[in-house]
């Protein structure tokens, strides 16, 4: 079983959505499912990696919903900022967000 700790895990050069958009054409007759891809991109970013059903579905595809949605919700944080909807500020060294005044 790889290990979790993620202060320990290197980051994989392509984030998992960034792998299964860049991999070859599957023709229609093998293509995979979408779980099926995630799984696939997961082992291609991390090689060496093995788990359980259990680990496979509570660490990798978490992990790799959690990189897919923080990305998500840098690019909706963005846009809302730009049109002046929220506004962004700094507090000890860290970004936060809230509404924007009225």
């Amino acid at each position: 079983m790889e290990d979790r700790d993620p202060e320990k895990l290197p980051e994989p050069a392509l984030t998992a959505s960034e792998y299964v958009h860049s991999t070859p054409a599957i023709p229609a007759s093998e293509r995979l499912s979408p779980m099926a891809r995630r799984i696939l991109a997961y082992l291609r970013a991390h090689p060496h990696a093995r788990d359980s059903l259990e680990g496979i579905a509570e660490w990798w595809l978490l992990e790799q919903k959690i990189r897919e949605t923080t990305e998500d919700v840098s690019k909706a944080l963005s846009e809302l900022t730009s049109k002046g909807l929220i506004v962004e500020q700094e507090r000890l060294n860290i970004k936060v967000f809230g509404l924007a005044p009225l």
